[in-house]
Order: C-alpha cells, then structure tokens, then sequence
C-alpha cells in the first residue's frame, strides 16, 4: 500500500481507506502488517456466485419486460448497438466491453421500477466484473459479439413483453459467465 501511495502522491490513509471498501466487496483481502492480496475463490464458489447472480437478473428483466417504456425501449437498443459497433482488437477492448454491458444491464434496472431489486443485484457486478476480467481475459474480450447477441435477444424479449422469456434469456446470459471464467 506503501507504494500505491507514493505512486500517487498521497498519504497511505486514502489508500487504506480505498483497500477497505474494496475488501468490504469482497476483491482483496487486507493482510495485518503485510499488505493485501487479491481475492482467491474456489470453482465451486465461482459457479454459486454466478447461479445467485443469474437469478437476481433474471428478476430484474422480467420486471422490466412488464414496467417497460417506449423511451426506456429506446436507450437499451441504443446502449447495444453501441456494443454491436465495438471492436475486440484494442488494448481496451475488455474494459470498454465491461462498461458497456454494465450499461446495458442498468438500462434493465430501470426498466424494472423495482430500485430495492434493482440495488441488491447491483451490489453484485463489481465481482461479477472481477472474475470475468480476472479469469476470463482476453476470452471475454473476445467474446463481445456473442454476448451481445444474448444482449439482442433478451432486448426483444423485453420490448415483446414476454416475462418469462425475459428472465429464462437473462438467466441463460449471466451463467455463460461459468464458461468464460473457465470453472
């Protein structure tokens, strides 16, 4: 931590402070007198994760499939095709991805008028976005296409008012996930 603070140029409490709130999510692990270490967790606990964190989203779109608007219709097709025009050959391409299918998956959030749901499942893309990026590299960079099409097919079902439907893609989205972090 001693450091991360010289590298940035400010004392060690705001990084110490920073490292806790990171903890307290559960992506590294503060060792007394040492330092921190990133998170370790088992392929058993990966796929628990995955499973907990595919049923909350699938909620969340079958809510929205049934709370939807016109103009919230608009901004989810509008955050994919952003996806769908990304490229997968910059250095970035992971990170951009990530913030984009983040944004998609807000986008549903709303739509679902349920903040309390759509706050607890929230919670969870911090990790989800830790395994994925740490697990998955460049697989997942390379596999924005793909996703994106589950993307397209969740969108449809939403804006068909299809609940079930919605939920039943969602859930399918969230647990490619297990393949992609390799568990």
């Amino acid at each position: 931590m001693h450091r991360i603070a010289q590298e940035l140029g400010v004392s060690k409490q705001p990084v110490l402070t920073a490292m806790r709130q990171i903890e307290a999510i559960g992506l590294v692990e503060i060792v007394p007198q040492s330092g921190c270490r990133v998170a370790q967790f088992s392929e058993r606990e990966v796929r628990h994760f995955f499973e907990a964190f595919a049923a909350s989203e699938a909620e969340l779109a079958g809510l929205a499939a049934e709370h939807r608007t016109p103009a919230q219709l608009d901004v989810l097709r509008m955050t994919w095709s952003e996806i769908e025009g990304l490229g997968t050959n910059t250095p970035d391409a992971l990170s951009v991805y990530l913030n984009l299918n983040r944004a998609f998956h807000r986008c549903v959030h709303e739509m679902a008028a349920s903040r309390p749901a759509a706050l607890a499942s929230a919670g969870m893309w911090d990790l989800c976005d830790f395994l994925v990026g740490t697990l998955g590299g460049s697989r997942a960079a390379g596999m924005a296409a793909e996703r994106n099409a589950e993307h397209l097919l969740i969108l449809e079902a939403i804006e068909a008012g299809a609940l079930q439907l919605a939920r039943d893609r969602m859930r399918d989205h969230i647990c490619t996930n297990v393949a992609i972090t390799g568990v």
